[in-house]
């Protein structure tokens, strides 16, 4: 029991559970004085498995325009968008964002933290460029979500910019970090930790080095893991090559 709860902390966490009328919203929208719509459709991963995805767009759209394409965390899914809404659509960019597999309504019983999520991230951006409107592409990813955009980046030069909140350079120390928060409660053995770095080693870092695009890094120094986030956000920011930036923002309960 102490061993699957150990590997559910990373693999199988809290699923997002979301009815889309009431939490996706109205398919047609204003704001900012202008007029949107959402659309939904189903995209087809390389596993074979169901993506749900919406693209936010204006009714009144131009020849060219850039999207943004948002990455959620390990346990969001494609409603945590709602603030880059607010944000992107009055800028007259375009918002695509969906579920990966194993989250929220996609096909799937298990995430991986980038490793298989960077392969759903990819045929998404394969559907968003195969639109003749869309000029440039942007990646805004929350935790997994950072960490996945950071993943698919590094293969494609074409990505013209990231928003990278509370991303993690290694899934070996994120689960090292986890692990002694959690063992602070129920005291797991280290050896079951070891274990279970161990099963899931297959996915345990990557680089960032080769990544050219340019980048906004924004540990949330008032989350649940402050000391976690902030120390993985800030050793990606200083290893980045090309422009950056860096942000904190505290986080508010309401």
């Amino acid at each position: 029991m102490v061993w699957e709860r150990l590997v559910n902390l990373v693999c199988r966490p809290p699923r997002c559970e979301y009815e889309i009328n009431d939490n996706l919203g109205p398919r047609r929208f204003r704001l900012a004085g202008r007029s949107f719509q959402r659309t939904d459709l189903e995209l087809i991963n390389s596993r074979g498995l169901r993506l749900q995805c919406s693209h936010y767009i204006p009714d009144q759209r131009p020849a060219k325009m850039p999207t943004v394409i948002y990455c959620h965390g390990n346990c969001g899914s494609r409603c945590d968008a709602a603030d880059a809404l607010q944000l992107l659509l009055p800028q007259g960019i375009s918002v695509f964002a969906f579920d990966f597999s194993g989250s929220g309504k996609s096909d799937g019983d298990t995430i991986s933290l980038g490793f298989y999520e960077k392969d759903d991230l990819r045929i998404v951006v394969e559907h968003v460029r195969g639109l003749p409107w869309v000029s440039t592409i942007g990646l805004w990813g929350r935790s997994m979500g950072a960490a996945t955009s950071l993943l698919y980046a590094s293969t494609d030069p074409s990505i013209a910019a990231l928003v990278l909140d509370s991303g993690f350079t290694s899934l070996t120390k994120i689960m090292h970090e986890l692990s002694q928060q959690y063992m602070q409660q129920v005291r797991i053995p280290r050896m079951l930790v070891s274990g279970a770095i161990t099963l899931l080693r297959q996915v345990s870092h990557f680089s960032v080095t080769s990544c050219i695009c340019t980048s906004v890094f924004s540990p949330a120094c008032s989350d649940n893991i402050p000391h976690m986030v902030c120390k993985h956000v800030l050793t990606i920011w200083r290893k980045w090559e090309r422009e950056f930036a860096l942000f904190r923002m505290k986080l508010v309960s309401v």
